[in-house]
């Protein structure tokens, strides 16, 4: 399964799943609104279209992941994702510096 235009590997997944008509539980979920938390940078990079954030909310109507959880998830990707943006940031400057 291939869609070039997905934000995130987890919206093909997700997709494909729901394709297939597998029941989707909370872990799986929760996997996959985190893949596309991650791809998209929490929905703030260029990727990002209307069909991710339909895909996203599909997974919020679930119900499967309540407020503290999505917060929760968000607080401890986030500082990866700063962390990876200084990693790259860092070794482009230092690239520069050669």
């Amino acid at each position: 399964y291939l869609d070039a235009d997905a934000s995130a590997t987890a919206e093909c997944i997700f997709e494909l799943l729901l394709k297939m008509k597998v029941n989707i539980n909370d872990i799986t979920a929760k996997a996959l609104y985190t893949g596309i938390i991650t791809d998209t940078g929490s929905f703030k990079y260029s990727n990002v279209s209307p069909a991710t954030l339909r895909e996203t909310a599909k997974l919020l109507e679930k119900g499967v992941l309540d407020k503290k959880e999505l917060a929760a998830l968000n607080k401890i990707i986030f500082p990866y994702i700063l962390e990876a943006i200084e990693h790259e940031v860092l070794g482009y400057i230092a690239k520069g510096a050669e």
